[in-house]
């Protein structure tokens, strides 16, 4: 154990420090790894955090550096997709709005090969998106979230829930 002490104009804190044990510290370890992400669900907010910065926070996105990006998307989400998934990270509400901004560049863009390039990119996001909620369909509805209706009776206040 190692005891520090430190002296303020008003006080004297005192801590007292004990190095843990090889068994303490993987159990904390194995802890935090269930609680934290996991290693498809960080790769995909990660691709995601890139394509936010390339298609909605870049003023002039790139064409290709989009199309990437989204098989990127697609590899890291293959047989892993899921409700659960598509809830923690908000991937889906991204992957809208950057259809979105796509669409806006597609219209502004100055020539036919940079119009095909969005057409291209425009349709490989809406694919993915359709397969994602194909995917969030296919899931059972036992397991999405429902909300409890009020019981009504003839007792005076506030109704009750179920």
């Amino acid at each position: 154990a190692v005891r520090l002490s430190h002296k303020t104009n008003s006080s004297i804190i005192s801590i007292t420090y004990t190095p843990l044990d090889d068994k303490v510290l993987k159990r904390i370890h194995r802890s935090r790894e269930s609680e934290g992400m996991g290693k498809v669900e960080e790769e995909i907010h990660n691709l995601g955090e890139r394509l936010h910065k390339e298609a909605l926070d870049n003023p002039v996105p790139d064409v290709e550096r989009c199309n990437d990006l989204l098989q990127e998307l697609q590899k890291a989400s293959d047989n892993h997709m899921s409700l659960a998934l598509l809830e923690s990270t908000k991937i889906g509400k991204l992957l809208t709005k950057s259809i979105k901004s796509f669409k806006r560049h597609q219209r502004t863009a100055s020539d036919d090969a940079t119009t095909k390039a969005w057409t291209n990119v425009i349709d490989d996001a809406s694919k993915l998106l359709d397969s994602w909620k194909a995917a969030a369909d296919k899931e059972p509805k036992s397991q999405a979230k429902k909300k409890s209706s009020p019981t009504y009776s003839n007792e005076p206040g506030l109704a009750k829930t179920a």
